[in-house]
């Protein structure tokens, strides 16, 4: 592996971690409305908002370091960006699920009124992540992370 494919490895896997760093901001307003500390609604907007700043920041590093890898990196097609590619790999696809049944089950609660205070923290923390990982697992940075994974493998 490539100095630049490792860079890029590490801020793919940073821009996740404040991805999910974020989404558990979520599940901390449960515990701030459940003992109810409304001081705590600032750091905890502070740390959903810094993790989403932090993860584009890391994605747009991972994209820059891609950007260097690809001139010299043989591939067979383009694939597209993970917003617009559901059930582009099978990690992707798995997040694409829990979005799905996140999202209906959600809905469901919402409609009926039932599980304000955890159930519905939960499914919106389980919504928001598997969303992010959909954009990341489905996405040209993770689809290229691992065919050179596979190209260092086969030819290394």
């Amino acid at each position: 592996m490539n100095q630049s494919h490792l860079k890029h490895r590490r801020f793919l896997l940073l821009a996740i971690a404040f991805a999910v760093f974020s989404s558990l901001a979520i599940l901390a307003v449960l515990f701030a409305v459940k003992y109810d500390t409304k001081w705590a609604s600032i750091p905890i907007s502070l740390a959903f908002w810094l993790g989403l700043i932090a993860e584009q920041i890391f994605l747009w590093k991972a994209n820059a370091e891609l950007k260097k890898l690809l001139p010299s990196t043989p591939h067979h097609h383009e694939p597209k960006i993970g917003l617009i590619a559901p059930f582009a790999t099978r990690e992707g696809m798995i997040a694409d699920i829990v979005f799905a049944v996140s999202f209906v089950i959600l809905l469901i609660l919402v409609i009926s009124g039932v599980g304000r205070e955890v159930l519905q923290y939960i499914l919106l923390f389980f919504m928001v992540l598997s969303f992010q990982m959909h954009c990341f697992l489905n996405g040209k940075n993770f689809w290229y992370s691992h065919y050179l994974s596979r190209g260092e493998k086969n030819h290394g």
